[in-house]
């Protein structure tokens, strides 16, 4: 296995699992291969595989070719990785990252939150208004909470595969 092949098996396990390290394997040493052959080599179902299948392509990690049967009407597939360079996959990847984190920067910046101090579920202002500031599972009296913590850890944790996507990957921020 070349190296960006190799690369490109240990993101998709690190992703979606061992099924999909596998899954990728087949197709590196098939080049090509349809939904039942990937579910007969990896050991799932053909469900599973179709799922796992349409998971890599969502992440750009395999592209499919596909034959409509004359007689019945339906569509073969047949998959194959990628051949988009492993660097703009791990770059999409990062850029998909960055966004749920600043989306969820988002939520903890512009909502106040409470907890209780027993069972320590957290609740939106909204939530602790509808449950007239009790906790619905232990009916103890909500306090305050200070999500600063959050927000620091997530502006950080942002901040750093920025950094990481534009020196390692030469990529610039979008």
């Amino acid at each position: 296995m070349a190296a960006n092949e190799e690369l490109l098996k240990q993101l998709a396990e690190n992703i979606y699992g061992e099924a999909a390290g596998k899954t990728i394997e087949l197709l590196i040493r098939k080049g090509e291969a349809t939904d039942e052959e990937v579910a007969k080599y990896v050991g799932i179902s053909v469900n599973d595989a179709r799922r796992l299948l349409n998971y890599l392509f969502e992440s750009n990690l395999v592209k499919y070719r596909r034959i409509r049967d004359e007689k019945i009407g339906w569509f073969t597939y047949f998959w194959r990785i990628t051949d988009d360079p492993v660097d703009k996959i791990v770059g999409h990847r990062i850029s998909k990252v960055i966004e749920k984190l600043k989306r969820r920067l988002e939520y903890e910046t512009s909502s106040t939150f409470y907890i209780c101090p027993h069972c320590h579920r957290r609740y939106t202002f909204e939530e602790a208004t509808e449950s007239m500031f009790s906790c619905i599972e232990c009916e103890q009296v909500l306090e305050s909470f200070d999500n600063t913590h959050i927000i620091e850890k997530l502006e950080k944790e942002i901040k750093r595969l920025e950094e990481i996507k534009e020196d390692f990957l030469g990529i610039g921020t979008e």
